[in-house]
């Protein structure tokens, strides 16, 4: 922390002369005039926010300071797509090839998958109640046949989609799925081969 000098310290019955007082009056007087500053002030002030100006200029708060959005007021305005994890609109994220592909839906909403064999996507992580995501599936090197899992948390047909097919070696085929918190599952809404 910065402090500020005292030019005199008088004792006891010193004769004090101006020059000697307006010293010490200037060092107090150039503080408060222009050199106050962030240093001035001990890290444990503890300085309480209703002592503190509204910051009204956007661009003095730091994105990397804000830490929790639950209290931004509404006419805070429009929060980016992208720092909002189900609403990451360009986010695409690769699915790890293997028997059962672990799917996270906190990455993104776009997930491919370029499978050299018949796999299983696994019941997905991190699912947000009303999330969309899209599964692309390429059948790598031969014919694959993609499958679901329809457990606990997983995934669950309509009377429209009732199942995948295999896809054509080569061929993508594309699985579109809402999250519904109410039946836990994520429901396969729309499904798309051949591309």
């Amino acid at each position: 922390m910065a402090v500020t000098a005292k030019p005199y310290t008088f004792s006891s019955g010193a004769v004090i002369v101006a020059s000697e007082h307006n010293s010490n009056f200037d060092a107090i007087f150039n503080l408060c005039n222009g050199t106050l500053d962030t240093t001035n002030f001990s890290a444990s002030a503890a300085i309480v926010d209703t002592q503190l100006a509204q910051i009204t200029t956007a661009s003095k708060v730091s994105g990397a300071a804000i830490t929790g959005l639950a209290s931004v007021p509404s006419g805070a305005g429009i929060l980016p797509a992208a720092n909002l994890p189900i609403l990451a609109v360009n986010t695409v994220s690769v699915l790890s090839d293997g028997a059962t592909p672990a799917l996270d839906a906190s990455l993104g909403n776009f997930f491919t998958l370029a499978a050299a064999g018949d796999r299983t996507i696994a019941v997905p992580s991190n699912a947000v109640n009303g999330q969309k995501i899209v599964i692309r599936h390429l059948a790598s090197g031969g014919a694959r046949t993609l499958a679901l899992n329809t457990g606990a948390g997983g995934f669950a047909y309509g009377s429209d989609i009732t199942a995948l097919t295999q896809t054509v070696s080569g061929k993508y085929d594309y699985i579109g799925c809402i999250y519904n918190s109410t039946s836990t599952f994520w429901h396969v809404v729309s499904y798309t081969k051949g591309f």
